[in-house]
């Protein structure tokens, strides 16, 4: 799941770098999503800004159904941002094997 989500991150800022950026953008919503999971635990966190926060604990089964569920539960999430107008702006990890991936959407 891990090696997948960074795939997903490295692809995807390599498509986000090839596409011309914004100085300032003046209108619009963020969303941030951070996904960590770390010897069979993690959760999904999804903020909209302050005080508008939500967090889905992942299964912590690491066989092969915990991480079939897992991956469906962080795809109804990015399906329900997408439904609700967002776009994907960017990504990054920590970089370390536990670290949390951070991905980024704006709504135009």
């Amino acid at each position: 799941m891990k090696r997948c989500i960074l795939i997903c991150s490295i692809t995807a800022a390599g498509w986000l770098s090839s596409v011309p950026t914004q100085a300032q953008t003046t209108s619009g919503t963020t969303a941030i999503v951070r996904v960590r999971e770390s010897n069979g635990w993690g959760n999904v966190i999804v903020t909209y800004g302050t005080g508008k926060t939500e967090i889905k604990e992942l299964k912590r089964n690491p066989d092969k159904k915990g991480q079939i569920a897992n991956a469906e539960q962080l795809q109804a999430v990015i399906d329900q941002l997408f439904a609700s107008g967002y776009v994907l702006q960017g990504s990054f990890s920590a970089g370390s094997e536990d670290g949390p991936s951070t991905l980024i959407f704006r709504k135009p």
